[in-house]
């Protein structure tokens, strides 16, 4: 991470201010093992002088920690055990999820659902055009979905609202710009800016004929047309 990185820099800028005040000549680095065992030192990957000197070493960082603050060598601990738990339990998170991957049935299922109109919330929408039926677009490769056949998704531009003059039952007019229909109330944008949710049942004829022809023709087009 890199506040590990920017942390662990800090730490040898300060050594190397050091050796910088003392003289380069005065310091000699050397790479030493840590930890090393007696089998170490038996074939000479180490020395009990440098074993020693790694010993203290610990010892001095250990002193150090400790010293800065009560319990912060304890809460770094608490820290790295709870990451490398996280850790594990990202790990088993992401197995469930590739154990549980849905078939290429039931893929094809949802993908027909949706397409028929989907039932949500009580209202089901309108189907999709048979040049998009699944059974025509998805392709299958191991099991799994080729999405390349898609190829890249079109491009699309928002057509803003034009301010219209709707009508109720009672002759009353009013401008607005049509925003949508949401559980059969249209959402009306106001001159003011304010948003305005009315029924439309309430709605003349004539203006509820309008928003059926809105619905039913998309207001999002590609920047191709």
């Amino acid at each position: 991470m890199i506040w590990q990185i920017a942390r662990t820099l800090r730490r040898w800028q300060i050594v190397w201010q050091a050796i910088n005040d003392r003289g380069p000549r005065t310091a000699t680095v050397s790479k030493v093992k840590g930890h090393a065992t007696d089998r170490d030192i038996a074939e000479g990957k180490s020395s009990e002088y440098l074993r020693n000197g790694n010993e203290c070493a610990d010892k001095a960082a250990t002193y150090g920690t400790e010293s800065h603050k009560d319990g912060l060598s304890e809460a770094a601990k608490w820290l790295a055990a709870r990451h490398d738990s996280y850790r594990e339990f990202m790990t088993a998170v992401h197995k469930v999820i590739a154990e549980v991957l849905i078939t290429e049935k039931e893929i094809r299922t949802v993908a027909e659902w949706i397409h028929e109109g989907a039932k949500i919330d009580g209202e089901k929408g309108k189907p999709g055009p048979e040049n998009w039926h699944p059974d025509r677009l998805l392709k299958f490769k191991d099991g799994r979905v080729v999405t390349e056949q898609f190829g890249e998704a079109p491009k699309v531009k928002k057509v803003e609202a034009k301010w219209e003059i709707w009508s109720n039952k009672e002759g009353k007019e009013i401008t607005a710009r049509f925003h949508g229909l949401v559980k059969d109330k249209v959402d009306f944008e106001l001159k003011n800016g304010k948003r305005m949710s009315y029924p439309l049942e309430q709605l003349s004829a004539e203006s509820q004929a309008r928003i059926q022809g809105l619905i039913d023709s998309p207001v999002m087009m590609s920047e191709d047309d």
